[in-house]
């Protein structure tokens, strides 16, 4: 594919990188068909800790799709940071990131609204979509978040010590001390899914669960504490408090209504105890460290 001249005033060549982790293989490349057909340079990263995904029909439609597959999970950043090295070496601008179960809506709006220097993101799951004007936002879905590449090389990568928890509001705070802005786009959506998508119902309210699995509920518990550390004016005692009680909620939630309750409430609390010590000990499973 060739660079292509948009309504933004620079040419946009975009590479896009999907990270997988035991994908359902045809419904992630239905995803992958709702943005392919403005993406460039296509980088599908999957994480599987298995044997290897049958993605034939990807590169029967997409031939020139980058398919990795390392038979391991290496996180989310280490795989975004080797999708930047992929864009850079096709001569790309711009690099957007996506999970598996993320599907645009109207990305042919999306698209022109790509900047040299911003940041760009889109609305989630709004039904409103249509009405939504461009606007500048504090926080950005890693899911459909378009970079410029320029800004690797100004502020460095994402954080691989994060693996996969809040790597991309990481991400959007230091961009943001760094002068650059954050925006969601006018006029399209995204439709994602946040966890299993399960709900249940407790004294006649539905309440979303989300089945995170412990791996995942240690790097965030451990992750949004290490951010205390890194920027420490962003968070102040309210902040911290409101982290807290937040863990606790989401702890009684997982007794209430998960499997798998005692490692999942010890990924929690250990993963709170090594921020606190700010330590960025990776997990394992089923370990007293």
């Amino acid at each position: 594919m060739t660079m292509k001249q948009t309504e933004s005033p620079i040419p946009v060549k975009l590479a896009t990188i999907v990270v997988t982790y035991n994908p359902e293989t045809q419904d992630v490349i239905g995803n992958i068909h709702s943005y392919s057909d403005l993406t460039d340079v296509l980088i599908v990263w999957d994480n599987t800790e298995r044997e290897e995904n049958d993605w034939h029909d990807l590169t029967t439609f997409r031939p020139d799709a980058i398919v990795i597959q390392k038979g391991k999970n290496v996180g989310l950043a280490k795989a975004y940071n080797e999708g930047i090295a992929i864009a850079k070496a096709h001569g790309c601008t711009h690099l957007m990131t996506m999970d598996q179960d993320s599907t645009f809506i109207c990305f042919e709006r999306y698209f022109p609204q790509i900047t040299e220097n911003d940041i760009l993101g889109v609305a989630v799951n709004r039904d409103d979509y249509q009405t939504l004007e461009r606007h500048e936002a504090g926080y950005l879905c890693q899911s459909g978040t378009t970079f410029p590449m320029s800004m690797f090389d100004h502020i460095g990568g994402f954080r691989e010590d994060f693996f996969i928890g809040m790597v991309d509001v990481e991400m959007d705070i230091r961009a943001a001390k760094n002068g650059y802005r954050l925006f969601e786009a006018a006029g399209c959506t995204m439709q994602h899914r946040v966890g299993s998508g399960r709900t249940a119902k407790v004294l006649g309210h539905l309440i979303h669960v989300s089945d995170y699995n412990p791996l995942r509920l240690y790097y965030d518990s451990r992750n949004r504490i290490l951010m205390w550390h890194e920027f420490p004016d962003d968070c102040d005692r309210r902040f911290k408090r409101r982290f807290l009680f937040g863990r606790i909620k989401l702890m009684v939630k997982i007794l209430l209504l998960e499997k798998d309750k005692y490692s999942k409430v010890r990924a929690i609390l250990r993963g709170t105890c090594y921020g606190l010590l700010d330590k960025t000990k990776p997990y394992k499973k089923n370990t007293a460290a």
